[in-house]
């Protein structure tokens, strides 16, 4: 009998590594619509990285 089914190989705590079977890119995924929420909502809806706290009552209500 043969044994075609591949065993997983374990670290040193004894869990099952699985291994990586494919790379998929993962950049550039916008649709168009997400894109034209994006362009057309961000000035409104938006928040802007800074490098302080967000002052969340002035940002919700002003």
């Amino acid at each position: 009998m043969i044994n075609d089914v591949i065993s997983p190989e374990f670290d040193e705590n004894g869990r099952a590594m699985r291994r990586i079977r494919s790379f998929v890119r993962r950049q550039g995924r916008l649709t168009k619509g997400q894109q034209q929420a994006l362009d057309n909502y961000w000035p409104v809806m938006g928040v802007e990285y800074q490098a302080e706290p967000v002052d969340i009552a002035a940002l919700f209500w002003p």
